[in-house]
């Protein structure tokens, strides 16, 4: 299944319907494996003739981020989960860029003792997410 399927049924099953603007957004993430922010994509959205405001594309990413179907990376700029199928909630799913030309690789790591590990030498918190970016250089750029 692709990304644009898995995200349009995620969508549906939580009773959101795919107007224009989220099938262009989700188009737009589907086919970058760079981190793109509502400007970027504004400006992708432009230049191929079409039209959505950066407010719908706003709107668009929060509701994404918050059904899991997009990481927020640094610098408010989103990337679609690439794991999208995993049905493992064990892990996170980390990032590594490639310094060079910026693609960005999801990384599976079973961090559950990690967290708890953290939660024992800072009790008075209480984390409930995280997030790792490792940079370096791709097999290509190397």
């Amino acid at each position: 299944m692709s990304y644009y399927n898995y995200a349009e049924r995620v969508l549906s099953q939580n009773g959101y319907k795919l107007t224009i603007p989220r099938m262009i957004v989700l188009g737009l993430l589907e086919s970058s494996d760079v981190s793109q922010n509502a400007y970027d994509m504004a400006r992708k959205i432009t230049s191929s003739g079409k039209t959505v405001d950066t407010v719908s594309i706003y709107r668009t990413l929060a509701l994404l981020k918050e059904l899991g179907l997009i990481h927020e990376m640094s610098e408010g700029k989103f990337i679609a989960c690439q794991k999208f199928d995993c049905k493992d909630s064990s892990h996170c799913h980390h990032q590594f860029v490639c310094k060079s030309c910026r693609k960005i690789e999801e990384i599976h790591v079973d961090d559950r003792f990690f967290v708890k590990k953290i939660a024992k030498i800072f009790p008075k918190l209480l984390i409930d997410s995280h997030s790792f970016k490792f940079e370096g250089f791709c097999e290509k750029c190397k």
